[in-house]
């Protein structure tokens, strides 16, 4: 064996003494050993006493590397130290030197010292199993607190740790067991490690915690404002549910206040916000204490503090304020994290600071290369919420984010694509980026409200990425029950403004919102709705519970909502009763709210579902008259389509609107300005001027016109009978007609123009004659609908004696509803029903003027029956209604054509006497023709009653159900009058009456003379009546 050397020896020596010590010397003089210390063996006194400085240091200094130190240890017998249980060495120190050290008291601050230089996290724990023991509050607060610096600071030693966990049961353990004896700063130092290193409130280190939050909470009273604010920062860290603490640790911090650092208010506020505990006298005191020394907070204390009041929605505005002043003044010296802190602070609060915003601006677009990959999206996202328009810092955003897309997490990458989207800026090239990026993480470690905001943020940036939304599809179906009812209502909306095929998503996604409908807000419902009616499939059990829950939150409803609700259910071409009449109601009280635009959309949706609301409407016109000027060229043809279609008879609002839109027609669509003529047409308003603008407009953009668009407006300008060289002169109009497919109805519409040019005789080109001849052929072929009305005039006419022909077309193409002699003239008869009119009203709309005017023009004599003429005829007696029907219809023929060719009602007593005498039991007696025979003057009159009163045949005006037929003097030969006895309606409808009347003229071989001649010349002695036979 070698030789020792000198230093050798020493160290053997030392050693040995060490062991003689006892077991903790030994364990020291161990570690010492192995951590290198220059000085760790002065940790016994022993080894300095009586000796140098210079001697103790040489004698201690070991070999340098650990290697080498556990080399030495090896070979120079200290194993006997390790193997030393508490028993006396048999080793002996000689000299007095010895003597001293045996005399010699550990100190326990160098056990400290070792620990707080600890260069690992082994050391560290090799320190603690060597000595452990030993350990007092200050070893375990130094144990933490250097722990925690180490997993804080360190990669490698988190890494580590994980693999080794384990072996911090046993401080962990002691730690607790100590803890209750613990003093204040070494709680919170401890508390404050142990959070550093990651230890949080999650098995097996809940108790640990709960034990240290006790002990803390019994001793309250006795911290100091620093320890306050490191206790509180290490349990908010850690997660910690400890309420009583927390009250605690406010009362005590609220105490206390005037002597908290601003880096302990800082962590003060961040701690209850990070926890989420009310504390709001807490927050008072710390803004009242903050406003004043707030320029002697860092700018990191200074958007932390801030960040705290916001995030625990605490209003402070002048706190607020003061910060956003600081904050802008050191906007330099701040770190990226704090600006996008800031930036997000403000943004969440809701409280304005252009000054600010607009210094982070700046400053972040210099440094935008410094911020990682959480504080880009918090940046964009702040911008974005509080509605700062920066589109130079989101292209410095966009244009940063590529290179640290790999570091981003989903979170993040939503937060970006939101961000872009909520801010409306436009960024293709980072929306494909981030998709291709989510594409490679879609799994279902991605939340549920990261999935919502993914979609809704690529709908609402209309960026299609299809490939995603497939890959996003089965995710959110399979999980459709775990989104709340927004997340829900979001990924409807999405996936619908995509127009992403999705059905199974669709289905899946509705079912599940029908069970929970109550739990959706007003814009859910509305993004619900519209959604479906996108989709085009809405279940009827589904749009029903929709309607309920609709109709019971209107009053809650934004104006937009209403709109887009009342868009969807009249899209879905069915609305549970009185829903669309509850939202016209609820818009009416509002409608000053609603900008234009949502007018205009909402009258269409009214309109197309055919709910007409007199007062709703009204509104919509006082609308017209107070704000004109702001309604578009968007709008103003859709709201005189509007009035148009329901037929809202209102001159005054028409000239509103074509006042407000000259002057902006230069920015209607084709489609609009075809719209808006055949508006003004169909209500037959029909502004000369009016019509010239819109024909030069339509002029100018023949080559775009779509063939329903040239056929509107030609019907139009036909109706109008305005004309238009602009649009007509040329052939370009011609052309446009005819290179196009025509359906049915557009070739009847340029029929009728042609009619126009022939009647005007418009020196224009006109339809080719192919062309021209299809039009008339499909015009003349078109399937006529007889009315109910029709059929009882046609009979009426019948009962004239004429012979009517139905639904004969004439040369022009019309099909006219009669067709009749009368006299020497041949009559065409049109029976306007309603649905000639507008609603409510006797005027006729432009289609009914068309045809009469250009039936009229071409020569034919026209006869035009309104409804309401011919509804006041009726009468529940069938024998009294039709002789109501002839002599009107008599009086009518006779006006148009200029003759007289019956003796107005003279013959229906014939008729009715005729009847009775040879039917008696199809009359009755009427109640006040019985009354009127107990007195002195009975209906039915002698002949030869010389105090008859005599009344004029002109007096009748042919109207009146109940006129007497009275006697006339027709020289000497008295007329009997007609019975006021009344037919048993219920029993003689109006065929048997027509059968019947037929029976009686032929048994009797009457012709009465109210049946003109169709062959005889027109009767000349019109003013005298004639004698009427008695029938008897």
């Amino acid at each position: 064996m070698c030789a020792q050397t000198d230093g050798e020896r020493r160290f053997e020596h030392h050693s040995r003494r060490h062991a003689a010590r006892g077991r903790t010397h030994a364990a020291l003089f161990c570690v010492a050993l192995l951590t290198g210390r220059v000085d760790a063996l002065a940790v016994c006194r022993t080894c300095a006493r009586g000796s140098s400085t210079r001697y103790a240091s040489r004698m201690c200094v070991g070999p340098e590397t650990v290697d080498e130190r556990t080399a030495v240890l090896a070979s120079s017998k200290v194993a006997t130290v390790a193997s030393v249980g508490g028993a006396e060495s048999n080793a002996t120190c000689t000299g007095s030197e010895d003597v001293a050290e045996e005399e010699a008291e550990w100190d326990p601050r160098l056990l400290t010292n070792m620990l707080t230089k600890a260069n690992s996290s082994e050391e560290l724990l090799l320190v603690y199993n060597e000595s452990g023991s030993i350990f007092n509050d200050m070893h375990v607060c130094a144990f933490w607190s250097r722990f925690g610096k180490l997993m804080r600071n360190s990669a490698s030693e988190r890494e580590w740790l994980r693999a080794h966990r384990e072996s911090l049961d046993p401080i962990r353990e002691q730690t607790a067991r100590m803890l209750p004896q613990f003093e204040t700063r070494s709680l919170s130092n401890t508390a404050h490690g142990l959070a550093s290193a990651g230890m949080r409130y999650v098995p097996p280190w809940t108790s640990l915690w709960d034990t240290l939050a006790a002990a803390s909470e019994a001793n309250i009273s006795a911290f100091d404002p620093r320890n306050l604010a490191n206790l509180m920062w290490a349990m908010a860290t850690a997660g910690c549910k400890t309420p009583s603490l927390y009250d605690g640790v406010a009362s005590a911090s609220c105490m206390q206040m005037d002597d908290f650092t601003p880096q302990g208010i800082s962590n003060l506020a961040w701690a209850f916000a990070r926890v989420g505990h009310p504390a709001p006298e807490l927050f008072t005191a710390i803004a009242n204490r903050t406003i004043p020394i707030l320029s002697e907070f860092s700018p990191q204390g200074i958007s932390m503090t801030a960040w705290a009041f916001a995030n625990a929605q605490q209003s402070e505005p002048a706190l607020f304020d003061a910060v956003a002043d600081a904050m802008a003044a050191q906007i330099e010296e701040a770190s990226p994290q704090s600006i996008a802190i800031t930036a997000w602070t403000f943004a969440t609060s809701g409280h304005e600071s252009p000054k600010l915003f607009a210094a982070i601006e700046a400053e972040a677009c210099k440094r935008i290369h410094l911020f990682n990959a959480q504080g880009l999206p918090n940046l964009a996202w702040a911008f974005a919420t509080a509605g700062i328009p920066a589109p130079r810092l989101f292209d410095a955003v966009a244009a940063a984010t590529p290179a640290l897309l790999k570091r981003f997490t989903p979170q993040g990458l939503t937060n970006m694509v939101w961000a872009f989207a909520k801010a409306a800026q436009p960024a293709p090239a980072l929306f494909q980026e981030v998709s291709e990026e989510l594409l490679l993480r879609v799994d279902d470690r991605i939340s549920s409200q990261e999935l919502a905001n993914i979609c809704w943020a690529y709908a609402t940036a209309g960026h299609h990425a299809p490939a995603l939304f497939d890959a996003l599809a089965p995710i959110i179906t399979r999980r459709a029950a775990q989104f709340n009812a927004q997340e829900t209502s979001n990924l409807l909306w999405a996936f619908a403004t995509t127009g992403q095929d999705a059905p199974v998503l669709f289905e899946t996604l509705a079912k599940d919102a029908q069970g929970r409908l109550h739990e959706f807000n007003e814009q859910g419902l509305t993004n619900v709705v519209w959604s479906l009616a996108i989709h085009g499939k809405a279940p009827l059990e589904l749009t029903s519970a929709l309607a309920v829950e609709v109709r019971a939150k209107l009053p809650n409803f934004k104006p937009q909502g209403l709109v887009n609700t009342a868009w969807a259910f009249s899209t879905f071409g069915r609305t549970p009763a009185g829903l669309f009449e509850a939202i016209l109601a609820e818009a009416e009280t509002r409608l000053g709210e609603f900008n234009t635009l949502a007018i205009s959309s909402l009258v269409w949706s009214a309109t197309n579902i055919g709910v007409v609301s007199r007062t709703f409407f009204d509104a919509v016109a006082e609308q017209l008259a107070l704000r004109p000027e702001e309604f578009g060229a968007r709008e103003l043809p859709v709201v005189a389509w509007a009035l148009a279609t329901i037929g809202y008879e209102s001159p005054e609002a028409f000239a509103i609107i074509a006042d407000a839109a000259v002057p902006k027609l230069g920015n209607f669509t084709p489609q609009s300005l075809a719209n808006f003529a055949w508006a003004f047409a169909n209500m037959a308003y029909t502004s000369e001027s009016l019509f010239l603008r819109i024909g030069e407009q339509m002029a100018l953009r023949l080559e775009s016109l779509k063939v329903q668009e040239l056929s509107n407006s030609a019907w139009a300008f036909a109706v109008a009978d305005v004309r238009s060289d602009a649009f007509f002169g040329s052939d370009a109009f011609v052309d446009a007609c005819t290179s196009k497919e025509c359906n049915e109805k557009q070739l009847c519409q340029l029929h009728q123009w042609s009619l126009w040019c022939d009647e005007i005789d418009a020196p224009w080109p006109r339809l080719p004659d192919e062309f021209r001849q299809k039009c008339n052929h499909t015009f003349s072929t078109l399937a006529a609908s007889p009315s109910n009305l029709q059929g009882r005039v046609c009979k009426a006419l019948q009962t004239l004696g004429l012979q009517p022909e139905e639904e004969l077309h004439v040369e022009q193409g019309y099909s006219i509803d009669l067709t009749v002699d009368w006299g020497n003239e041949r009559v065409r008869i049109e029976v306007d029903g309603p649905g000639h009119f507008l609603p409510n009203s006797r005027s006729p709309l432009g289609s009914t003027l068309l045809k009469r005017r250009q039936l009229q023009r071409f020569g034919h004599k026209l006869l035009s029956l309104p409804y309401w003429e011919l509804e006041m005829l009726d009468h529940p007696n069938a024998l009294t209604r039709r002789q109501l029907q002839c002599e009107y219809l008599s009086y009518k023929l006779d006006e148009l054509t200029g003759m007289r060719l019956a003796a107005r009602g003279d013959g229906w007593v014939v008729i009715d006497t005729a009847l009775m005498d040879r039917r008696p039991e199809l009359f009755e007696e009427s109640d006040e023709v019985a009354a009127d025979a107990e007195g002195t003057q009975s209906g039915a009159r002698d002949e030869d009653d010389e105090d008859d009163d005599d009344d004029d045949d002109d007096d009748d005006d042919g109207m009146g159900a109940e006129a007497d037929a009275v006697a006339e003097d027709t020289g000497g030969q008295a007329v009997r009058r007609r019975p006021e006895r009344y037919l048993r309606h219920q029993a003689l409808n109006d065929e048997a009456l027509d059968a019947l009347l037929q029976e009686v003229l032929t048994a009797n071989g009457i012709t009465p003379n109210w049946i003109p001649s169709s062959t005889g010349p027109p009767r000349a002695d019109l003013d005298e009546p004639t004698a009427i036979v008695d029938a008897e």
